[in-house]
């Protein structure tokens, strides 16, 4: 299993919360310039990052290292501007609030200051941006939204 990261402190702190699993290798790598091997993976994951990256040279990338027959998972962040998302966001937010998991509640965690400095400029894509880029980039790909504003894409990539 390979695991990679831009930060030293995420695999760090990753390394150390998963150190019952000894067969992850971690590289403190950029997956834009990371060697990856083709069609070597049984799934390929990425979480919360294709918004730090350019979507279709990424994308193209991470489902070339899928072996044929497995997955190319995407879990990223979407956006829901507008009136017609207030419902939607204001459940979110809600749901947030009554489980506790609120920015808020990392106010004394260590990785707070990674938070801090990650979301500084980002832009998400709207849930038609995900599925028409996705759609057009793998056919067959399924994009499914998520309450808290998230959204999932899984691929196949065919059997030979």
């Amino acid at each position: 299993m390979l695991a990679l990261d831009l930060s030293p402190e995420m695999v760090r702190v990753a390394r150390a919360r998963s150190a019952a699993w000894p067969n992850v290798e971690y590289r403190v790598a950029d997956v834009a310039e990371a060697e990856l091997p083709a069609a070597a993976f049984d799934v390929v994951l990425s979480a919360a990052t294709l918004h730090h990256l350019p979507l279709e040279p990424t994308v193209l990338r991470l489902a070339d290292a899928v072996r044929p027959g497995g997955r190319l998972v995407v879990q990223d962040l979407v956006t829901r501007p507008g009136l017609r998302f207030i419902p939607v966001n204001a459940l979110a937010v809600g749901l947030r609030l009554l489980t506790g998991r609120t920015r808020w509640s990392l106010r004394h965690s260590p990785v707070e200051a990674l938070y801090a400095e990650h979301g500084r400029g980002e832009r998400y894509l709207r849930l038609d941006e995900a599925r028409r880029a996705y759609s057009a980039l793998l056919p067959g790909a399924r994009v499914t939204h998520h309450l808290e504003w998230r959204y999932t894409m899984v691929w196949e990539r065919p059997a030979e």
